[in-house]
């Protein structure tokens, strides 16, 4: 939904948030879980399917799971090697991603943002 608040959506350049991931929050509200891979899958899958660079802005989260980054590793990689994938991360969630080889996949570039 445009303007919203859900930080943890994956966008594409000009298009509107995907909603299916809101549903994929932590409890806490600042993560995503196990429970969260299905609505991400989803949402993963909805915004593969369009055309262009795919930038997932998980700057608001604190944590993401073993199985949840494992997902967005796996769906980055699926995509055609003229695609990109941006991942905008808090320190810790690009921590995770670093420790699990994103980093060493082409295609997939990590931006760390600033948690204040």
């Amino acid at each position: 939904m445009p303007g919203g608040g859900g930080g943890d959506l994956p966008r594409r350049r000009g298009t509107a948030d995907l909603p299916a991931v809101r549903a994929a929050r932590h409890p806490a509200g600042r993560g995503i879980d196990y429970q969260a891979e299905e609505p991400l899958a989803l949402a993963l899958a909805e915004a593969i399917r369009l055309d262009g660079d795919l930038t997932i802005n998980l700057a608001h989260l604190a944590f993401i799971d073993a199985p949840c980054t494992r997902l967005i590793m796996d769906a980055a990689h699926g995509l055609a090697e003229s695609r990109q994938v941006r991942l905008v991360c808090s320190a810790a969630v690009a921590r995770r991603f670093d420790s699990s080889g994103a980093g060493e996949l082409a295609g997939i570039g990590l931006v760390t943002v600033d948690e204040r």
